[in-house]
């Protein structure tokens, strides 16, 4: 009996063709692979940037809770730093901009500032966060 072509297995077309095709797929899954990558150090440096700046923020609140004095005295001096933050990581010290606030929000009988705290990595700037602290007379 003489084997037909149903038994003779792939031509070699066919697994050219199929080559082709694997490797296609290969090149597109590399490239979402180095995207990937690049993604993850951009997500790395968001994460920390955040944490300084909520750690700054947290810093400041507690420094005020504890300190009746520290409204008015070290706010008032618009204290370029972060309160004995350091620099970390890449980032700069976290920069704190305290001003008098004179909007509405302020609680009747109560002194208002804003806050304005900074965050820089080389040259790449975050947003900037606002807090109100307020200080009941």
């Amino acid at each position: 009996m003489t084997p037909t072509r149903k038994d003779e297995g792939f031509t070699l077309l066919e697994m050219i063709i199929v080559i082709v095709i694997l490797g296609i797929a290969a090149a597109a899954v590399v490239g979402m692979v180095a995207h990937v990558g690049s993604r993850q150090s951009e997500n790395s440096d968001l994460q920390v940037g955040t944490q300084l700046i909520q750690e700054c923020a947290e810093n400041i609140v507690s420094q005020h809770r504890r300190d009746d004095n520290f409204f008015n005295l070290t706010i008032g001096t618009g204290s370029p730093n972060c309160y004995s933050l350091t620099a970390y990581g890449g980032f700069n010290t976290p920069v704190v901009t305290a001003s008098t606030y004179t909007g509405s929000a302020c609680p009747s009988g109560a002194t208002c500032k804003e806050l304005s705290i900074a965050l820089t990595k080389g040259s790449d700037a975050f947003n900037p966060v606002a807090l109100m602290l307020i200080f009941y007379n």
